[in-house]
């Protein structure tokens, strides 16, 4: 059964959740649910409760007549995860939708490679100098 407010509107109703993602760092998650409403809506996106908008990084595509609203965010890097929401309101309610993204992170293994070419550049450049940093 909906609900119904004073104001005689029915709130949006969930008919598809988001699902949550576990992605590759670099890689492009794309959030997606379908809610009805009756009436004219509006919607926020959010992640970590931070209030998003459409940029670079974030393409928010949301088609109200057809109910779907969607979250794309590019380039996914460690500091994308977490939980994004999707908060759908008419006059009579609103509506949450939650997933969380999962980043598996090659950037520390890059971290480490770049680490090891840079110690492994520095030894070669002292020991062409005639000093050994790690030698007694």
């Amino acid at each position: 059964m909906q609900r119904v407010e004073a104001s005689g509107v029915a709130a949006p109703r969930l008919i598809e959740p988001m699902r949550d993602q576990h992605l590759n760092d670099g890689a492009m998650a794309h959030f997606w649910c379908k809610i009805y409403s009756a009436t004219p809506t509006s919607c926020e996106w959010f992640h970590n409760n931070r209030t998003l908008s459409s940029s670079d990084k974030y393409r928010i595509a949301n088609n109200p007549t057809d109910g779907d609203y969607a979250l794309m965010v590019f380039n996914v890097r460690p500091a994308d995860a977490g939980v994004y929401k999707c908060v759908v309101s008419n006059p009579g309610g609103e509506v949450t939708c939650i997933a969380h993204l999962h980043i598996e992170c090659k950037y520390i293994l890059r971290c480490m490679k770049l680490n090891i070419i840079i110690r492994e550049t520095f030894v070669e450049k002292s020991a062409n100098a005639g000093h050994f940093p790690y030698s007694s």
